[in-house]
């Protein structure tokens, strides 16, 4: 029973994280999409769009 459990959890754990991952990513297309010039973050972002990890990070944090 406990091992159904935390597979559960787990998988829960996974889908919530690769829901947020993905959601960062359309925030960096959408702060690119506000750009109005072009600067050395709009060129990382740029980058980031086609390396998913690093679109994700910009997305959020920056």
């Amino acid at each position: 029973m406990w091992n159904k459990l935390s597979e559960g959890i787990t998988s829960l754990f996974f889908i919530a994280l690769f829901a947020l991952v993905a959601w960062g990513w359309v925030l960096n297309i959408i702060a690119i999409a506000h750009t109005e010039h072009v600067t050395g973050m709009t060129i990382i972002r740029a980058i980031g769009i086609f390396l998913f990890p690093l679109g994700a990070i910009f997305g959020w944090f920056f």
